[in-house]
């Protein structure tokens, strides 16, 4: 079940009550640690949903340099991992994207300049949009970053905002590309991100694409299954 990062909180709603970012990462923090020991008490994986790891430099932090942004990220980072302290790593997926939006992204910061924070959220599994034309590249940087002991990598392999439809074979290159660097035991397949991503308006991609999609996806899982599995 997803709910929403505190980092993302402050992304979408500013606050001029608290004298810091800080103090109100923090209260958000207190605040949301009571949804989040909710879902995983009903029974349910979290999800925190956090676009805003990325996304703030372009939207909300451009005009400081590099490494302050950086900061930023980290101390948002600290607050969640307050607000997760109670709750088991292997029942916390942690997801990272650039916003389900249609635009060129070439500004998008790339990710091997945050994974390293991204991999310091207590959580087992990381969602990470990989389908899209700007980020496909990039798992390639797991040949360099090795995803930590434990740890589970869900890629997007299929794009959230496009009406292509990916042939169920794509979907199989894009899976065995990641379990040939991390590890078949460490791969979950999955979209890019939600494709109903904001309630106000009608989604990108119609249902009938849409489950075409999803359709193709498994059968995607089933073909790299049977590759990585065939011995």
């Amino acid at each position: 079940m997803p709910s929403v990062a505190v980092g993302q909180i402050v992304f979408m709603i500013r606050s001029s009550h608290y004298q810091s970012d800080s103090d109100y990462l923090y209260a958000l923090s207190d605040a949301m640690k009571d949804e989040y020991e909710a879902i995983v008490d009903a029974g349910f994986v979290l999800q925190i949903d956090a676009p805003d790891v990325p996304m703030m430099r372009n939207r909300q932090l451009w005009d400081i340099p590099f490494d302050d942004y950086r900061k930023h990220l980290a101390l948002r980072i600290e607050a969640l991992n307050h607000a997760l302290q109670n709750i088991p790593e292997e029942r916390v997926r942690f997801h990272v994207c650039w916003g389900n939006t249609y635009g060129t992204h070439h500004r998008d910061v790339p990710l091997k300049d945050v994974i390293d924070l991204v991999l310091q959220v207590k959580a087992q599994a990381y969602s990470i949009e990989a389908a899209n034309p700007r980020h496909e590249h990039e798992y390639e940087i797991w040949e360099d970053i090795k995803l930590p002991e434990g740890k589970i990598l869900i890629p997007g392999v299929i794009d959230s905002v496009s009406l292509f439809i990916e042939p169920p074979e794509l979907v199989a290159q894009r899976i065995v590309r990641y379990a040939d660097i991390v590890g078949r035991e460490n791969v979950i397949a999955a979209p890019d991100c939600g494709f109903g991503t904001f309630a106000a308006f009608l989604p990108r991609v119609h249902s009938e694409p849409m489950w075409e999609k999803f359709k193709s996806m498994v059968q995607g899982a089933e073909l790299a299954t049977r590759k990585l599995w065939r011995k």
